[in-house]
């Protein structure tokens, strides 16, 4: 007795089943779209919903008004924003030292009267200045350049 109404209560389990899925086969693929969106975006929502909240929070705190709080909106992000950078770059000292070292070191090298003198008897410089110049000057140039290899090519 207990299989048989077993029995007929997994069938109707499952034609109830094959019903939903009849009824809902037309909203299926946009209903997997829409988890799929909402599975993605739910942390940024959560926490942007956070922020937000904190922020009108302190509004309401300190008895700002709302136009006043977005008006100064701008000058609080900078100073999160900064105070943020601020932490990214005492976390990675090391790293930040040397990239501004590296960068400090290039642009003194390429200011230098040695690093000057480098660039001029370079030839192939031209090409960067070809990139900010117009479009027949650097024609031109390259040509320039296409001919003085050939003559050196041939020399050697």
């Amino acid at each position: 007795m207990y299989t048989g109404v077993v029995n007929v209560l997994i069938c109707v389990f499952a034609a109830l089943l094959i019903a939903i899925y009849l009824v809902l086969q037309s909203f299926l693929k946009p209903l997997l779209w829409a988890s799929l969106c909402a599975v993605v975006l739910f942390p940024f929502k959560s926490k942007s919903t956070t922020i937000f909240a904190g922020w009108l929070y302190d509004l309401q705190r300190h008895n700002t008004p709302l136009l006043v709080g977005v008006l100064l909106l701008p000058f609080h992000l900078f100073g999160l924003l900064s105070s943020r950078c601020e932490k990214i770059v005492f976390r990675w000292k090391r790293l930040t030292l040397a990239i501004v070292v590296y960068a400090a070191s290039v642009w003194l090298f390429h200011h230098s009267p040695v690093g000057m003198l480098l660039q001029v008897m370079n030839p192939l410089d031209g090409v960067y200045d070809c990139m900010y110049s117009r479009w027949s000057t650097c024609v031109e140039w390259s040509q320039s350049t296409v001919l003085m290899v050939q003559q050196w090519a041939s020399v050697s």
